[in-house]
């Protein structure tokens, strides 16, 4: 009898690692493919053509493989399936899926897509050049309320563009409590938000320098409202690490006498927000909606249009 238990013993010791052996593999097959896709896709995008807008190119899609100048610094890519959107194409993307009016195209920096694993969208906007931000008031007692009134304008302003493009959007709650890491000079929080039902973990941050803020909007991928506060100060610095200052025009450089922000860090969330912060304590809504509140849907199938318009171009040749 001792004998007969361990030997059905031994069977499910190999059965088991058997099963385990079979996920081990069936797991590295995974990657080991979606490297090939992920390469495949490169090679694709360096054959197709840069950001010109054609019939099979619309949005100006090229691959985001080397730096690219902004208004006052320059970004640089650091994975490998990041794309690019010409200006024409971002501004044209943004007014066919978001709902964007021509005004606000000329707030928009730069667009870029994948640029990390947790990344679709970033959407960079032209510097604010409100002044040298210090951080004094985000210790001060009211802060919490005072944030409150801004989430308040914010809700009314998705009601507004609700009406205005026809589709409910809504500002359900926080996910990260606004947060302002001070050492690396930027802020940022993220929420839920809902287009018609449909859940999306947005991420808005601000990068300080010497006359002001440059704002980094982030759609999200792969991360919940359950992921970790560190998943997403990761994928955000994921972002904000693409990105240099110009010489002299880092929050360091500040010098006596530049401009200094009256309104302090809780000004720039309600800009952030999209929210115009009128004095302190007093918040309305902004004349022209942030972008925040535009950006339900994901834009990662971009990335497929070079190779789908290289494909087309190859048949045509051989027709």
């Amino acid at each position: 009898m001792r004998f007969d238990i361990i030997g059905q013993f031994d069977l499910i010791i190999n059965k088991c690692l058997n099963k385990t052996l079979l996920v081990l593999f069936n797991n590295l097959m995974t990657q080991i493919f979606e490297k090939f896709l992920t390469l495949l896709l490169v090679f694709f995008l360096s054959l197709s053509l840069r950001a010109e807008l054609t019939e099979d190119n619309p949005y100006g899609v090229s691959s985001f493989d080397k730096r690219v100048s902004l208004t006052r610094g320059s970004i640089y890519p650091n994975h490998t399936e990041s794309i690019i959107l010409s200006k024409d194409g971002a501004c044209k993307v943004a007014m066919d899926m978001w709902g964007w009016l021509d005004s606000q195209c000329l707030a928009m920096d730069k667009m870029v897509l994948e640029t990390a694993p947790n990344v679709d969208t970033v959407v960079i906007e032209k510097p604010k050049d409100i002044g040298y931000v210090t951080y004094d008031d985000w210790y001060d007692s009211d802060k919490e309320s005072e944030i409150n009134e801004i989430v308040s304008s914010l809700k009314e302003s998705y009601k507004a563009q609700s009406q205005r493009i026809g589709k409910e959007l809504r500002w359900i709650k926080w996910i990260v409590y606004p947060t302002l890491v001070e050492d690396k000079n930027y802020m940022y929080y993220v929420y839920l938000m809902t287009q018609d039902g449909v859940e999306s973990t947005i991420i808005e941050s601000s990068i300080y320098d010497r006359k002001g803020m440059i704002q980094f909007n982030v759609v999200t991928k792969n991360l919940t409202p359950e992921s970790s506060d560190s998943e997403f100060r990761k994928t955000l610095e994921d972002v904000l690490d693409l990105y240099t200052p110009n010489q002299g025009q880092s929050y360091a450089d500040y010098s006596s006498g530049d401009k200094v922000y009256k309104y302090g860090v809780i000004g720039t969330v309600a800009t952030l927000a999209g929210v115009a912060w009128t004095k302190k304590g007093k918040a309305v809504a902004a004349g022209i909606f942030a972008t925040i509140i535009l950006f339900a849907k994901k834009l990662w199938w971009l990335i497929f249009i070079p190779v789908i318009a290289l494909v087309k171009k190859l048949f045509k040749k051989n027709k």
